[in-house]
């Protein structure tokens, strides 16, 4: 399966970019290989890109009084780093190979012409980063993932702010 045809089948994408979007964030991006226990994202980092799990199985955690408490575990299709790729927000979350694992990373300047190409989709893109926030605050409870309590047009503002500043 090419990088093309699973971006097509994850909703983020899938739910507002077209053909030829879905195409140029596939050329954009690179297809990359953790071994298990390899970090993907570290907690407080800043974030530049997202992260596509092809195959393989990640895990998800937060450091919570001192200690690593595991808050998610993403499989195949599962996606991962939006919110700071998206907004610029530091990383809310370590991700760690659970086991032998591939994804397609989708840095800052893949998705940087397609939001200047399509400046509405920021609307799109914030009101699934504000679905994701709440449905991560019923599961694990309230962390600040993004920013509590704001409004998918204050996320899409943060959206297009973020991607309007030279990357």
């Amino acid at each position: 399966m090419t990088d093309r045809d699973v971006l097509s089948g994850i909703p983020l994408f899938a739910e507002v970019l077209d053909e030829a979007s879905l195409t140029a964030l596939a050329a954009g991006a690179t297809r990359v290989e953790y071994d298990r226990g390899a970090v993907l994202i570290e907690e407080h980092a800043p974030g530049d890109s997202m992260f596509v799990i092809v195959r393989g199985a990640v895990a998800v955690s937060v450091r919570d009084g001192g200690k690593d408490r595991r808050v998610a575990t993403l499989h195949d299709g599962d996606v991962v780093g939006e919110m700071s790729l998206l907004t610029g927000a530091r990383r809310a979350a370590t991700v760690t190979a659970m086991r032998p694992t591939v994804a397609i990373e989708i840095p800052r300047s893949a998705l940087a012409p397609i939001l200047a190409a399509a400046p509405d989709l920021a609307d799109h893109f914030a009101a699934i980063i504000e679905g994701r926030k709440k449905e991560l605050d019923a599961l694990y409870g309230e962390r600040h993932w993004l920013t509590s309590g704001s409004p998918a047009s204050e996320v899409a503002d943060r959206v297009r702010r973020f991607f309007s500043r030279a990357g």
